[in-house]
Formats: structure tokens, C-alpha cells, sequence
């Protein structure tokens, strides 16, 4: 299985992607990124981060009016979700308990966040 998880540039492609709910241009889309980040990338980086998250099918094109435009072709819950399983398959056996244990680190555990833990529970049993 290959990995989808996505650099901090490739990301913040994707940010924009998943903010405008809509087609984009490249010009558009080399602009929103910019005026995000306040960096300023050149057309070829932005262009050469698009086609690797369009490598890594996270991202692809429509044809409209003779414009190529990009769209996400996964939700950000989505991506989510795929890399906290890619995480937790590499590095806890998919044991989500496993990886509880390992983020808790032998420090105890608030009220709270016991509370919280067990609300989300329930929530998965109805599920």
C-alpha cells in the first residue's frame, strides 16, 4: 500500500482545495495558496506540488470550457481518517489501544479525558 500522506506544502494545496468547495484554476489556485501562506512560491512549485498530490490521487481535474480546473477528489474527514489508519496499521499493529497506551505515555489520565474517551466509545457502539 502506498502512502498518501501529504507534505506541509502539498497540504496547504489541499487546504485551499477543501476551503473553496469548488473547481480552480491554476492561476486561482497559485494565488489562494500564496495569499494563505503568505509565501511566494513560483507557478512551477505550486505546479510541482499539485502533480504530486495528483500522483498520490488526492487531487484531480475537470474540463470546463476548454479550462482545466482542480478539484479534491478526497474530503478532508476523509484524508483524516485514511492517514490515522495508515498511522496506526504502521506503528501500533492497528491496535488503536496500543497506540492509547503509547500517546498516554504512563501519565495519568484527567476525569475529563476519561469522560471524553467514553462518550466517544458509546458514540462507536451505536455506529
Amino acid at each position: 500500500m502506498s502512502s498518501i500522506h501529504l507534505t506541509e506544502g502539498e497540504m496547504e494545496i489541499m487546504e485551499v482545495l477543501w476551503e473553496c468547495e469548488r473547481p480552480m484554476g491554476f492561476g486561482e489556485l497559485h494565488k489562494c495558496v500564496n495569499d494563505r501562506t503568505k509565501r511566494n512560491w513560483k507557478k512551477q512549485t505550486v505546479n510541482t506540488l499539485l502533480f504530486r498530490i495528483r500522483q498520490k490521487n488526492l487531487a484531480g481535474d475537470v474540463s470546463e470550457s476548454g479550462r482545466r480546473l482542480y478539484i479534491p477528489l478526497i474530503t478532508r474527514n476523509e484524508y483524516i481518517k485514511k492517514i490515522s489508519r495508515e498511522f496506526l496499521d504502521r506503528n501500533c499493529e492497528g491496535s488503536f489501544s496500543k497506540m492509547l497506551t503509547a500517546l498516554n505515555g504512563g501519565e495519568k489520565v484527567s476525569e475529563e479525558e476519561k469522560n471524553e474517551l467514553k462518550r466517544i466509545l458509546e458514540e462507536w457502539e451505536k455506529e
